[in-house]
């Protein structure tokens, strides 16, 4: 499910796979995390990118298990669609 989101793909990117589990691990397997997060992380095609944002809400303590968490990664994402564009198939900032 996450995959589908982040990439448009049953599968990942090989180059992402560690920053794919760390948003695993925050996500708990919560459907609605993989799909926030997942559409969230969509629009950051470089896998230095990914790292970033993952880092973030791993250095906040943010996971989908408290209200807290899922508060921040919306924060997140709400503030980040004022800064990209959609470009015929894919975001771009």
């Amino acid at each position: 499910m996450f995959c589908w989101h982040a990439f448009s793909r049953a599968g990942p990117l090989p180059t992402f796979d560690q920053a794919i589990n760390d948003a695993l691990r925050i996500c708990g397997g919560l459907p609605l995390a993989l799909k926030v997060l997942g559409d969230y992380l969509y629009r950051f095609r470089d896998i230095m990118q990914w790292k970033s944002e993952v880092a973030f809400f791993k250095e906040n303590g943010v996971t989908a298990q408290t209200n807290q968490g899922v508060i921040s990664v919306l924060r997140r994402t709400y503030v980040h669609l004022a800064t990209v564009e959609w470009l015929g198939g894919y975001w771009s900032s």
